[in-house]
């Protein structure tokens, strides 16, 4: 079945047809990615906040940086851990999420990026385990960047790039979960971390 299909009126403007073609093509394509990095900033907005601040009530020993960010850059402030990173050059989009350790107790500011999400994703890598939080709950494994990856590799990704290129002449036609998108070697969920006597 054919992506996209061109008429031809007469064979000198062929080359003339194909170049207004791609143009629109490339257009529509851009607009795609713009919608897929909006949607990318909310969906991680999402896990971060059900998945990581909800999932753990309030700590006992500290206070979170999302509570108070006089204490440093909470996880969920984006513009700071993921928009001075990110970009769309072309057809490329790069969006890169690397929270800040930094913490205004000097304990918390020794990991960042991977290391921090890691630990926070296993629950493991504490120095100081903190496995209670104010109510007695103990913590747990709070994934909120793999399922956010999850979620976009699911069809997230896909219906917000849809929704930005369908509707400007052109119909996008989706093979399916897993032959849409494909991981490149830079992106994939993160793997569990090993124990390291970190102060965190």
């Amino acid at each position: 079945m054919p992506l996209f299909r061109i008429s031809v009126d007469g064979f000198e403007t062929v080359q003339e047809d194909l170049e207004k073609e791609q143009e629109g093509i490339e257009s529509a394509a851009s607009i795609g990615l713009r919608t897929v990095e909006s949607q990318f900033y909310t969906d991680l907005q999402k896990h971060i906040q059900k998945d990581w601040y909800e999932a753990w009530g309030d700590p006992k020993m500290y206070v979170r940086r999302t509570d108070d960010d006089a204490l440093g850059t909470p996880l969920g402030d984006l513009e700071e851990n993921a928009a001075r990173y990110s970009s769309i050059d072309g057809l490329t989009l790069s969006f890169i999420y690397s929270p800040t350790g930094q913490h205004d107790n000097s304990a918390w500011s020794l990991v960042d990026g991977d290391r921090l999400i890691e630990i926070i994703q296993t629950n493991s890598g504490w120095k100081w385990k903190p496995d209670k939080d104010s109510k007695k709950r103990t913590i747990i494994p709070r994934p909120f960047w793999n399922n956010f990856v999850e979620e976009e590799f699911n069809g997230g990704a896909f219906a917000a790039f849809e929704y930005g290129f369908s509707g400007r002449g052109y119909d996008l036609i989706s093979e399916g979960v897993g032959k849409d998108l494909e991981y490149t070697g830079g992106e994939s969920m993160l793997d569990a971390a090993e124990e390291y006597d970190l102060p965190l």
